[in-house]
């Protein structure tokens, strides 16, 4: 149980000092200091999609339907607006 403590709180640790670049990056206009956080983001998403297969291998109904939900809002947290999508 503490290893998983350590390990949160190491992951919320390099997911803030991540955000911090991208206030950084963004507010300085440097494209260099936002490529932390899109990796932060990416693994994330990664780990999520893991987990929804893993799941609907794996688990019951209600587990892959929560999974499911939690991965959509997940990548339409990171997804830009559609009409940003082609200039409209």
């Amino acid at each position: 149980m503490i290893i998983a403590l350590y390990t949160g709180i190491a992951l919320v640790t390099i997911h803030l000092i991540s955000c911090v670049l991208l206030l950084y990056g963004a507010a300085m206009q440097i494209r260099q200091f936002l490529l932390p956080w899109m990796s932060v983001v990416l693994i994330g998403l990664a780990f999520g999609l893991t987990a929804l297969l893993l799941a609907m291998f794996f688990g019951r109904g209600s587990t892959s339907a929560l999974l499911v939900l939690s991965v959509v809002m997940q990548i339409r947290e990171y997804m830009p607006p559609f009409d940003t999508l082609f200039g409209v």
